[in-house]
């Protein structure tokens, strides 16, 4: 889940705090393990550092293979 830049502090914690609940209860773990999909409950500042790190390493793939989109 993103929010808009500049979204309070406070409001990112209580989002993420209730996402995690809802996630983390056994019929959404069971959910999304039937569909092959792995929940990965962590902390805002944690899933900023993952997606920067992604944008890099896809966009030097990008780069690299001289792909566009149509």
């Amino acid at each position: 889940m993103l929010a808009p830049k500049g979204t309070a502090k406070a409001i990112v914690a209580l989002l993420n705090e209730r996402l995690k609940k809802t996630l983390g209860s056994p019929d959404q773990l069971q959910l999304f393990k039937d569909r092959g999909l792995d929940i990965i409950a962590s902390s805002p500042g944690e899933f900023a550092a993952h997606l920067k790190s992604e944008l890099e390493k896809w966009g030097r793939v990008i780069k690299e293979r001289g792909m566009r989109a149509d």
